[in-house]
């Protein structure tokens, strides 16, 4: 069969995020299954399903085609399965792979019962959340379960979403229902990066007996489901959290900058463990310190109206929720941010 080289390879670069990287190799992990009018990649985690039409069913190495296609420079691709080799021709460069045939077996095939239990349609402001919370997408060892992606909880009948390591905490808000099958789900990352990269607003975000999907215009995501039994109470814990806050107010004009020239004064070592500086209001202003491997920071920044406090934290994790923090507030334990959209951010002190 002939195919269009260019629209071919796009397809397979749709699905190529759902390729094993891992070091421990998963032969079916590593293939692009071709179905016959479909074809997806899985990597243990994420399913990627894609419309393709081939006269051929089977596993193809990925990486390899990929770097095949994308070698070549004719506007057209031969590809003949022969036995259990795949001929693919490029011009006068003629290559032969060899497929694992079948799909099935130790690939992953997507399950016969596609019985929806719920679904929600995306939105913008649910895609726009989740943007906004891969941005914070935690980077310490992800050691419970809500550590590993986005938590969806129903919260007096809208739409709370979360993302946490224990040390940091965000939390958007959307004016939405959540169905009861979706609430304390949690969507792994590496869904949520194809979910805001390839589905737009209309898509379904679908409840299955075994999986998630989300249905998108020429796509198909699908995701194990995650043990949610242990999950915690993440907008009880937050608003605990927020409740322990003193007034709130402004945060200084160049609070930003400060933080940033703190991080410039840690060495690598400090800037892995998230070395804190020391954050102290009095008299309508707020000084930062820090002792550093390449020197010391003071600032004093002014401040409006806020009660005296004293808190030490990351620099690199406040710096990190500020851009869209529009009061803060310091507790006995931890500093709060608030901003647009019920945009609730914590840091933990040191």
């Amino acid at each position: 069969m002939k195919v269009d080289r260019v629209a071919f390879l796009s397809q397979l670069e749709i699905m190529e995020p759902a390729l094993d990287k891992s070091s421990d190799k998963t032969i079916a992990w590593l293939q692009f299954w071709f179905e016959g009018k479909y074809a997806h990649a899985y990597d243990g985690g994420l399913c990627i399903r894609v419309p393709l039409e081939t006269e051929f069913v089977g596993g193809v190495p990925g990486a390899t085609l990929i770097k095949l296609l994308k070698g070549a420079v004719g506007k057209e691709t031969t590809l003949e399965l022969k036995d259990d080799t795949l001929l693919v021709v490029n011009g006068r460069s003629r290559v032969n792979l060899k497929p694992v045939l079948g799909v099935g077996g130790q690939a992953f095939r997507p399950p016969q019962d596609t019985t929806v239990e719920a679904s929600l349609t995306l939105t913008e402001d649910f895609l726009d959340a989740a943007r906004r919370l891969l941005e914070m997408q935690t980077s310490l060892e992800p050691m419970r379960v809500e550590h590993r992606g986005v938590s969806l909880f129903d919260k007096a009948g809208a739409t709370a979403m979360y993302v946490t390591d224990s040390r940091r905490l965000t939390q958007i808000t959307i004016p939405e229902p959540l169905p009861p099958a979706l609430n304390r789900v949690v969507l792994p990352f590496a869904l949520v990066r194809q979910l805001v990269r390839r589905c737009g607003p209309g898509s379904e975000l679908v409840v299955l007996k075994d999986r998630l999907e989300v249905r998108g215009t020429g796509v198909t995501l699908s995701t194990n489901w995650l043990d949610n039994s242990a999950i915690m109470d993440l907008p009880a814990f937050a608003d605990n959290i927020a409740a322990g806050a003193n007034s709130f107010f402004d945060p200084p004009d160049g609070l930003g900058a400060t933080l940033k020239r703190a991080e410039l004064l840690m060495s690598p070592k400090e800037q892995q463990e998230n070395a804190c500086v020391n954050l102290k209001i009095s008299d309508h202003s707020m000084e930062v310190k820090g002792a550093f491997t390449k020197g010391d920071l003071e600032d004093n920044l002014a401040l409006g109206e806020a009660a005296p406090g004293e808190i030490s934290v990351s620099a690199r994790f406040l710096s990190h929720g500020l851009g869209e923090t529009e009061t803060m507030a310091f507790t006995p334990n931890a500093v709060v941010c608030r901003g647009q959209k019920e945009y609730l951010y914590v840091v933990a002190a040191k």
